[in-house]
């Protein structure tokens, strides 16, 4: 999270045993750790609200799920979290109250008043394809993914492992499968998304707005294309990233050519 001047910078980070928020003031020459608040399991996913940066949410594996209301310096466990694992968590990108959280076995819940109640999306676990989810070992299907479409606040995509890809074009009311992809779904999100994780600059815009979804074998876009494993992508990041000092347009024709190919 940054303010408008750029100088101010503000990170969540979620470790194995806690979270905190870690600042910069200086446009992030240095940094500064906040507070730690433990965790009884380690962090999942982190998520913070545009619309009020303040507020942010935290998907805990088998420690439930947390928010924080002071950009990270405190959280509060939200016990009425009605399942004993929460792998993803997804907030509304207008209202910081509604969240929807992926647990284990796989299902969806979501709350409209900041976590204080939840509901269970029913019509995920009635997708005809969901008696085939499935995990390894002892443990259950789970979310391990939840993403919004950009222009679209209705369109919900979840991703399970193992279990593929489902979507809701309702805000969750009624989910259907997604085919043409691997089921051990690792990550969801647009080319921009993954190769804005890795190559950062001020000025990198790659304005396409297809879903990418990382496996454990492959990436596949929304269009059918299938690429390298996810380490190969995280290389191609880096290679990518070499370039932001060399020529600026050449590493946009690339991006380009990466996440279209």
């Amino acid at each position: 999270m940054t303010d408008a001047g750029g100088r101010n910078r503000r990170l969540l980070v979620g470790m194995h045993d806690g979270v905190c928020a870690i600042r910069s003031s200086d446009g992030g020459k240095t940094w500064g750790q906040g507070s730690v608040t433990p965790l009884a399991h380690a962090a999942a996913r982190l998520t913070v609200s545009p619309a009020a940066p303040q507020w942010g949410y935290l998907a805990a594996y088998e420690a439930g799920v947390y928010r924080t209301e002071d950009g990270g310096e405190s959280w509060r466990s939200l016990e009425t979290y009605p399942s004993a694992y929460a792998h993803s968590v997804l907030m509304h990108p207008t209202n910081p109250r509604e969240i929807y959280v992926g647990s284990e076995p796989a299902a969806v819940f979501r709350s409209q008043d900041g976590g204080e109640t939840w509901e269970e999306c029913n019509g995920f676990r009635a997708v005809p394809e969901s008696s085939g989810w499935s995990f390894h070992g002892t443990r259950l299907s789970h979310v391990r993914d939840l993403r919004m479409a950009p222009n679209d606040e209705e369109h919900l995509y979840a991703g399970i492992e193992v279990g593929g890809v489902v979507h809701s074009r309702d805000g969750g009311s009624s989910w259907h499968q997604l085919h043409g992809t691997d089921d051990d779904v690792r990550r969801l999100g647009r080319p921009y998304d993954f190769l804005r994780t890795l190559v950062h600059h001020p000025d990198l815009s790659v304005p396409i707005d297809d879903l990418v979804v990382a496996v454990l074998s492959n990436v596949y876009d929304a269009h059918g294309g299938r690429h390298g494993g996810e380490d190969e992508l995280v290389e191609a990041g880096r290679a990518l990233s070499r370039l932001l000092n060399d020529d600026h347009e050449r590493l946009q024709s690339i991006l380009r050519r990466v996440v279209r190919t």
